[in-house]
């Protein structure tokens, strides 16, 4: 069975698969290329206390190489998906409490399943979305990319430094 398909940036970088100067070509032309975001400007639809944590969870997605203008539409609906996870959270926290009756505390189970019920919704949304983005660790165990993405210069091989000086000298 094939394994997942690399980009050409990424097959170069392993260095395990040589191709022809045609076949780099023709792999290139095919692959889908998106922006890079130069400012990262949430949606529109997007409530005003989201924004700011969509600019910095963006930032750093961005600064990962895991971030295009593609994504700005499943960054939000995380932000929305959590927001709305979080609310249901607080919703069943508020029915476990329960009331106070006759020196009892009661709690209201028709009331405390669908509150449960409501969450697991919100709940499976956020991870979905959250595991699109790379935000969770087994997503982004599966990433493959780039060498040099996420900022970080590869290391350089003493042996392939010394026979870069080598030719040089010649």
């Amino acid at each position: 069975m094939a394994g997942t398909r690399q980009t050409l940036e990424v097959l170069e970088g392993n260095g395990k698969k040589h191709l022809t100067k045609k076949e780099k070509a023709e792999r290139a032309a095919a692959e889908v290329r998106a922006e890079v975001p130069k400012q990262i400007r949430p949606p529109e639809y997007l409530p005003e206390a989201l924004k700011k944590e969509f600019r910095a969870l963006g930032g750093k997605l961005k600064e990962a190489g895991l971030l295009t203008v593609l994504d700005y539409d499943t960054l939000a609906r995380y932000l929305l998906a959590k927001q709305s996870y979080l609310a249901a959270t607080q919703k069943v926290l508020e029915i476990q409490r329960g009331r106070m009756e006759a020196g009892k505390r009661v709690i209201d189970m028709k009331a405390l399943d669908g509150a449960t019920r409501v969450q697991d919704r919100f709940f499976k949304q956020c991870r979905g979305a959250a595991n699109d983005m790379g935000l969770t660790v087994t997503s982004r165990c599966r990433l493959v990319l780039p060498p040099g993405a996420g900022g970080k210069a590869p290391e350089e091989n003493p042996f392939e430094r010394m026979m870069r000086e080598r030719m040089h000298r010649a």
